[in-house]
């Protein structure tokens, strides 16, 4: 099985106000553009998803997944923030997540993942698996600060 999905994720309605906060009593709406690293395509969507699937199955069974998803582009906006990513050395404030920005600079490319597994079938009831997810041992992040595993053996 193979797959492509090409996907134009954009916001209908990009200065509606769905939330709203109050800083010393100035009041501070929250839309999709003023809240996104990058206002052109909805928050954490992928525009260019690649799928392939091989599997025989006999007495033996080989199985290749790979994947593919482009970079994606927008993220919360706070996320991208010196506070979050570098903190105040001034005033002595250690960043509140280190790393988003410099992890996200890295993958620009996009992640490609591969995982396997082989099987052999001994009878109706008893079937041996060997999985490895995660092949090439990628980091990839579905959100920020939310890595996935390493390589996994099972």
């Amino acid at each position: 099985m193979i797959g492509y999905t090409y996907m134009n994720p954009i916001a209908v309605y990009p200065d509606s106000v769905y939330e709203e906060t109050n800083h010393f009593g100035y009041i501070n709406p929250i839309t999709f553009n003023n809240s996104s690293s990058d206002s052109t395509i909805l928050k954490y969507r992928y525009q260019h998803v690649c799928k392939l699937d091989l599997m025989h199955l006999d007495k033996y069974t080989f199985g290749i997944n790979c994947a593919y998803n482009d970079y994606m582009r927008n993220i919360d906006k706070v996320f991208t923030t010196p506070l979050v990513n570098e903190g105040i050395p001034q005033a002595n404030i250690p960043p509140a997540i280190p790393g988003i920005n410099s992890s996200r600079d890295k993958n620009k490319n996009g992640d490609f993942m591969i995982d396997m597994n082989f099987g052999v079938q001994f009878s109706k009831t008893i079937k041996l698996n060997f999985m490895v997810n995660n092949l090439l041992n990628a980091e990839k992040f579905s959100r920020p600060a939310d890595i996935e595993p390493p390589r996994v053996y099972s």
